[in-house]
């Protein structure tokens, strides 16, 4: 994988070609497919030219999917101390996309011991707007460790999803609208690394399967 970073997206052009090189010499194989978003930067005239003259097929991303085009706002800030990654724009579309902009916002992203079920006998709700709620909320989590235990337990339900499984996804919603500035915060640190984690098991929490989940 290569990371390059651009100083201006005038400098697209240039990146494309040094990454398509270092990817060329590496494996031996020519460049076939390139997918980018639907940024100026990628579809002006002098890209056109060179992806035809490279033999080059062009992918885009889709149009008004904030989680492909780049609308989101993934705010990276660095200097030589620290290094921050946060959604904030793209969490207030998400509590927007709720219809959750002017709610109470919550302290916790769940229920404390809350136990779902894919046969719960509640009346069943919208699954294309279910989803999208869900699929928005794994995007976010990229950014939002914190989100990572309750989005991952309110996406088994994606093939039925009934009043209490949309109040759980609310509710984790109601908690991003009160912790939208939240992110990824590394500083940098003199001297030897050392990495801690935690782990959060539930023993055969599942009601529906029971098997062991691990939150880490």
């Amino acid at each position: 994988m290569w990371v390059m970073v651009l100083g201006s997206k005038g400098e697209a052009a240039d990146v494309i070609r040094r990454s398509q090189a270092a990817a060329e010499a590496e494996c031996g194989r020519k460049l076939r497919v390139l997918r980018t978003d639907n940024g100026g930067e990628f579809i002006v005239a002098e890209f056109a030219s060179y992806y035809a003259d490279e033999g080059i097929q062009r992918h885009y991303s889709a149009s008004y999917n904030p989680q492909q085009n780049g609308v989101v706002e993934r705010r990276n800030q660095t200097d030589d101390s620290e290094i921050t990654l946060r959604q904030t724009t793209y969490a207030k579309h998400v509590v927007e996309l709720a219809g959750l902009t002017d709610c109470n916002p919550g302290l916790t992203p769940m229920e404390e011991r809350l136990k779902l079920s894919r046969d719960s006998t509640t009346e069943e709700v919208d699954t294309t707007q279910y989803r999208r709620l869900v699929g928005s909320l794994r995007y976010l989590a990229h950014t939002r460790p914190d989100l990572a235990f309750s989005v991952s337990y309110v996406s088994r339900f994606m093939q039925r999803q009934t009043t209490e499984h949309q109040q759980a996804v609310k509710r984790i919603i109601r908690y991003v609208a009160g912790t939208l500035d939240h992110g990824l915060y590394y500083p940098r640190c003199p001297g030897a690394t050392h990495f801690v984690g935690y782990s959060d098991s539930d023993h055969a929490g599942d009601s529906d399967t029971t098997v062991l989940l691990v939150a880490a």
